[in-house]
């Protein structure tokens, strides 16, 4: 076999390798950014005295709000709603909400497609949410009158000091206050160590403050207690969402200088071994050689010009093959660092 016909060979199977790389590089993380993220909710519960509700519930409020965007869904939401497809609505107000958790109307109208759709559980956890941003006390009476119709079968909190310390922290997430948040779900996790809600508020506090290694404990332990096999799965993929945060983007690009060093850093071996054999393979094809014939004009001690013929070794694809090899390189370090990036906002999205 020649030298020049193994060089043709190996320029189409690394093309081949480049192609599959960039197709699986690159298809990943936007099959990831498509995926959903369970949020970590706060659950309402009854106060003493047959209230409703807490003094605050639903989601941790984000500190800057998408107000274009949210009312843009809204509005969208509102057409489909006018149209009689609830679904679509409350989807699109659900998206709305995440975005703007302050905006009353929004959570208002949300809460009645709650209600409209027969979820009773979403519609009063949004107007107790909603009786907390209300503006007006004309604007609460509808959504007080709506709530008492639901009556109070909120869960209750194992004891008094559980259900005070629980309140206390939603009441702190509300203010974005996570930090007192944090420290008021723990204590009524000490007060109430078996209830699950208590342990995942706490989760929820510390994932609001970025501390998502710390947040995996509590949740460990809300998922230990949970019986219910659809909470269950949902806390595992929560947690799932927690583990792949502790991925750095800094250093997924960093350690992707090595070939496929980003992608096993991610925890996607298959696609790192892609990245390093496509590099090596541009490395192999870099180096192939082959022995030529090259004349020379040289000059004797007389000043007479003469021709002589050397056997030199060549590298006709070496610039290729380390273009290759570069690339392979590079774009694995960009996809790791933004595989990377997207866990990290993932996690962020817990608490929307």
């Amino acid at each position: 076999m020649s030298m020049q016909g193994l060089g043709t060979r190996s320029v189409r199977a690394v093309g081949r390798l480049g192609a599959i790389a960039t197709i699986m590089t690159i298809g990943v993380p936007a099959s990831l950014a498509a995926q959903g993220v369970d949020p970590l909710r706060l659950t309402p519960t009854a106060q003493e005295g047959g209230g409703s509700c807490a003094a605050v519930s639903a989601r941790l409020i984000p500190a800057r709000a998408d107000t274009s965007a949210a009312r843009r869904l809204a509005e969208s939401g509102a057409d489909a709603a006018l149209l009689g497809d609830v679904g679509a609505a409350r989807d699109q107000f659900e998206r709305a909400a995440a975005l703007n958790p302050r905006a009353p109307d929004i959570t208002y109208q949300l809460a009645r497609l709650h209600e409209e759709a027969g979820d009773g559980a979403a519609a009063r956890r949004e107007l107790c949410r909603y009786l907390t941003i209300a503006t007006t006390a004309a604007d609460s009476s509808d959504a007080t009158r709506r709530l008492a119709a639901f009556g109070d079968d909120t869960p209750r909190a194992p004891n008094e000091n559980a259900d005070l310390q629980y309140r206390t922290g939603v009441a702190y997430a509300a203010r974005s206050d996570f930090a007192s948040a944090a420290r008021s779900f723990a204590s009524a996790a000490v007060a109430a160590p078996d209830w699950s809600d208590a342990h995942v508020g706490h989760a929820a506090a510390l994932v609001a403050m970025g501390n998502h290694a710390a947040a995996m404990v509590p949740l460990r332990r809300a998922h230990a207690l949970r019986s219910d096999p659809a909470d269950r799965a949902m806390t595992e993929r929560q947690l799932r969402v927690l583990d792949r945060a502790r991925l750095s983007p800094t250093n997924a690009l960093a350690l992707g200088v090595i070939p496929g060093g980003g992608q096993f850093y991610g925890d996607r071996p298959f696609l790192g071994a892609l990245v390093l054999a496509t590099a090596a393979g541009g490395g192999v094809l870099a180096v192939l050689g082959e022995d030529v014939l090259r004349t020379f004009i040289g000059t004797d001690a007389n000043g007479f010009e003469y021709a002589y013929t050397l056997e030199v070794r060549e590298y006709p694809q070496l610039n290729l093959g380390m273009g290759i090899a570069a690339g392979a390189t590079l774009l694995g370090a960009l996809v790791g660092f933004a595989h990377a990036s997207r866990a990290r906002g993932a996690a962020g999205r817990l608490t929307r």
